[in-house]
């Protein structure tokens, strides 16, 4: 009867992908059998878990390994998440609306920040993709069934690496796990706690006993933990060259790329400014796309930019009513400590022409609305 109830156990880790777990009890289950048929069928298992569990450890770009706890059963297991853009019907397709809203802000405000003048605003087909629990080699209905079960938000931050890994074609580590909830705030991708990590963390120790960092904002003494809330130290451990994320992002056709370059300028008469420059690449106008995706990056950075914070102008933009209806919005009014100013042709000699259409509400502003300057931008 007890080979029946390990065997029993044997078959259901195996079933549903704890292959190192299912090796060692066939291994047992080995050593203390006599009968010839026993043992090929024992060394037969053992062979087919640590196969299996070598396909397991190959991950393509776009997916990487987090782990669960069922609370039902008390088991844990470590699994694949998948972004893909056609999902499997046989397994479990996640919710990761979030994670994607949260990914594209963290790229737009890392270029932002890094590269100074560059902003993505159109992710394109990327917004389509989708997020699955990977099948494990012969994926059968037990599988299917302990995948269901799996409940929460502790997949997201599997998710968020996963898409990147996915957009820059680059794969993740399988010596890297994850776990944890994702969210946008004040700036931030940030990473929050989820339950379970001791038990999380035993599976780990059975199921990938090489790995190197178990990334969750739990807390634990052991060394593979790494408790970071912050997805921008998280995400430059994961890709070393992460920096070059500009060069790769660029020569991506699928993209819509609105790009901006912030510069200075000189007036002419010798007062320094900043330039706003847009340059549209393939981004359409249709729908109000464009005027949806500017109004979100005033809103989001001109409160947190020293940039704003003398006289400026916006150059670039394809609506001419555009500029106006920007400069109303009360994240950029409030934020004026000087004026706003948008180019308007035609140029004088190496000059282009500004008039200002906004000034600040103290009397602090050099220059009033309805103003015309000249200016020219400064050589590096």
């Amino acid at each position: 009867m007890k080979n029946k109830s390990e065997l029993k156990s044997a078959e259901w880790f195996f079933n549903t992908g704890n292959y190192i777990h299912a090796k060692d009890i066939y291994s047992k289950l080995l050593n203390g059998s006599k009968l010839f048929e026993e043992k090929r069928d024992y060394k037969n298992k053992i062979k087919d878990c640590s196969e299996n569990h070598k396909k397991v450890l190959r991950l393509s770009a776009g997916e990487a390994f987090f782990p669960v706890y069922d609370e039902a059963t008390g088991e844990s297991a470590v699994l694949t998440l998948r972004i893909t853009d056609s999902p499997k019907s046989i397994t479990k397709v996640l919710d990761i609306e979030n994670v994607k809203k949260c990914v594209f802000s963290f790229l737009d405000k890392y270029l932002y920040d890094e590269v100074k003048n560059i902003m993505v605003f159109d992710w394109g087909d990327f917004k389509n993709l989708k997020a699955e629990i990977k099948e494990i080699p012969h994926t059968n209905k037990e599988f299917e069934k302990f995948i269901m079960n799996i409940d929460g938000k502790s997949y997201e931050l599997a998710a968020a690496v996963a898409l990147i890994s996915k957009m820059l074609n680059v794969k993740i580590s399988s010596k890297y796990i994850f776990s944890g909830i994702v969210n946008f705030e004040s700036y931030n991708l940030k990473i929050f706690e989820v339950d379970k990590v001791e038990e999380k963390l035993s599976a780990i120790k059975i199921e990938r006993p090489d790995t190197e960092k178990f990334f969750t904002p739990g807390k634990s003494k052991d060394k593979i933990l790494d408790s970071t809330t912050d997805f921008t130290k998280l995400i430059e451990i994961i890709y070393s060259n992460f920096n070059n994320i500009k060069d790769i992002i660029l020569s991506d056709s699928s993209i819509n790329k609105l790009t901006l370059n912030v510069s200075e300028i000189m007036s002419e008469d010798n007062k320094e400014y900043t330039l706003f420059k847009f340059g549209h690449g393939s981004i359409k106008d249709d729908e109000g796309t464009q005027i949806n995706e500017l109004y979100k990056f005033f809103k989001n950075n001109f409160n947190s930019s020293k940039k704003f914070s003398r006289g400026f102008v916006i150059d670039g933009l394809l609506i001419n009513y555009l500029t106006p209806m920007l400069i109303s919005i009360k994240e950029i009014t409030n934020h004026i400590s000087d004026f706003a100013a948008v180019y308007k042709s035609p140029d004088k000699d190496n000059f282009k022409k500004a008039i200002v259409i906004r000034s600040s509400n103290n009397a602090n502003s050099t220059r009033k609305e309805g103003d015309i300057f000249y200016y020219q931008e400064k050589i590096k």
